[in-house]
């Protein structure tokens, strides 16, 4: 299999998940090996009280990952929004998939469906369980539909791609807007989602 030529960035948010980072690197780094020439994993610890990053450490060192790997320490605790969007302005990839979490509940094969729908012609891509919501996330979601002014409805995603031409019409906004679901919905640029069934159900009620 030809191995696509685009340079990819993995950015991953990191806050006390020890018991599932290797979990996650096992399933997610061999569909880019296999799938992409070049790759690098952005690893973004937001003040991690236990043993995360050092076994993030051990298992690059152990298994000789030839990716380049990158671990942006945050300061403080300063939570998912801000920290990934510290680890998506240091991705250098042509396009970037962005895990707001290490939690595996899809099939590996999903990464390569979603950049596969953004060859389509679009710029953003999300996956998205057709598991149920807690009642808070309905609740939350539909407020933030009912009050916001933009156009685009925001939802439930589990991880999505980004191309750098959404990056930079973002960044060209010169605006912040705390939820990058918002950005993402309303910079202007096409985007799609894939839905999946939960292979774990109770790994994703989020």
């Amino acid at each position: 299999m030809q191995k696509e030529k685009k340079f990819i960035s993995l950015v991953v948010y990191l806050h006390d998940v020890e018991d599932y980072i290797e979990y996650f690197l096992d399933k997610i780094l061999p569909i880019c090996d296999s799938h992409f020439q070049e790759f690098e994993m952005v690893c973004v610890d937001d003040g991690c009280t236990d043993d995360t990053v050092e076994k993030l450490r051990t298992y690059i060192e152990k298994n000789q990952i030839k990716a380049m790997v990158n671990v942006v320490h945050m300061s403080f605790f300063q939570g998912l929004e801000s920290s990934m969007n510290a680890g998506r302005d240091i991705a250098i990839g042509d396009f970037v998939y962005e895990f707001d979490d290490v939690f595996v509940d899809y099939e590996p094969e999903l990464l390569i469906q979603v950049y596969e729908k953004l060859l389509e012609g679009n710029d953003i891509v999300a996956a998205r369980s057709k598991g149920k919501l807690r009642l808070s996330s309905k609740l939350f979601y539909a407020l933030y539909n009912c009050t916001s002014r933009a156009k685009g409805k925001i939802g439930p995603e589990t991880f999505r791609i980004v191309s750098r031409r959404a990056i930079n019409r973002i960044k060209s906004m010169g605006q912040y807007i705390p939820y990058r679901k918002a950005v993402y919905m309303n910079c202007g640029l096409k985007n799609d989602t894939i839905a999946y069934e939960s292979k774990d159900k109770d790994a994703r009620v989020k």
